[in-house]
């Protein structure tokens, strides 16, 4: 199930399309850097999500076999944290400073898709409370011969797919939210059952599932649950890995097309060629290239 969630998130999520789409959106070509954003605080979360994907690719290729797999619990982790990073650095140069908590990026991640400031190739997200309620905006679940089922060659599949990790996302993370919160009954006593308001409740605190709740569910999962089944000798390491490096190559790619047309092209180099001289620079100054296509 692994290989199969990350394979159509891959699938889908392609950076030099995304970039394409990204061009032709209104938020990009207006983009402008906020007066409230510090180049301190801006390296600095550049220089994390790089440093992060690239021990996330070193690991990817430093390691084979068992190792290989038992390496691959720590690549949810980093991702997440690539990613959260790199959003921090997204969010610095539009204005949003106040909140850095994960919970506040992630609903703000969420926000941002529904305003049309990403991408189609990545605005897909999950709303909704019980889940008879759920909808689901660029990407539809559809009944497949199998959960096991997969077709990269057909979109449809490849967003039922991710229409349905978005939708046991969603699930996980709203029951996460009721049992946190004080729900009692009328006599006082800690509920055992919630309401259709109480998920509705917790739906609007939540805001939409997407891409960004996906990682960090996973990172929570790497950490603490199931990690016998991240063991598994069974487990495709070698694909998985490479579909998760795609994933965080897009999402990367696309912020940083976002900073680089608000700071511009001079002072975006330069933050790059002043990072740690241990630190591969190779994957941002590639897709710098392909962001440079479409600055022109």
């Amino acid at each position: 199930m692994n290989l199969i969630q990350w394979t159509a998130l891959a699938t889908r999520m392609n950076r030099v399309e995304s970039l394409k789409q990204l061009s032709n959106l209104p938020r990009f070509k207006i983009i402008k850097r906020s007066s409230v954003s510090e180049v301190a605080n801006l390296k600095k979360f550049l220089c994390n999500g790089w440093t992060t994907e690239s021990l996330l690719k070193k690991n990817a290729s430093s390691f084979e076999g068992e190792a290989l797999n038992h390496s691959l619990v720590w690549a949810f982790p980093q991702a997440y944290y690539s990613v959260y990073a790199m959003t921090l650095a997204y969010f610095d140069v539009s204005g949003f400073t106040n909140n850095k908590s994960h919970f506040s990026i992630i609903k703000k991640f969420g926000d941002e898709l529904g305003h049309g400031h990403y991408p189609e190739s990545i605005s897909f997200y999950a709303s909704g409370g019980i889940e008879r309620k759920r909808k689901f905006k660029n990407c539809q679940k559809k009944t497949l011969p199998s959960s096991l089922h997969q077709d990269n060659s057909n979109p449809a599949v490849v967003d039922s797919l991710i229409a349905s990790l978005l939708d046991s996302t969603r699930k996980y993370d709203l029951k996460e939210r009721l049992k946190a919160q004080p729900h009692k009954t009328k006599k006082g006593k800690p509920k055992k059952k919630f309401t259709d308001e109480d998920y509705d409740k917790a739906s609007f605190q939540e805001g939409h599932t997407s891409i960004l709740s996906f990682l960090y569910r996973k990172r929570i999962k790497s950490n603490y649950h199931d990690i016998d089944s991240l063991l598994s000798s069974q487990l495709e390491a070698d694909k998985i890995f490479a579909s998760i490096i795609s994933v965080i190559d897009c999402l990367h790619a696309v912020h940083e097309a976002y900073i680089v047309k608000a700071i511009g092209k001079k002072e975006y180099s330069s933050i790059l060629d002043g990072l740690p001289s241990k630190t591969s620079t190779l994957q941002p100054k590639k897709r710098l290239l392909d962001i440079e296509q479409i600055l022109s």
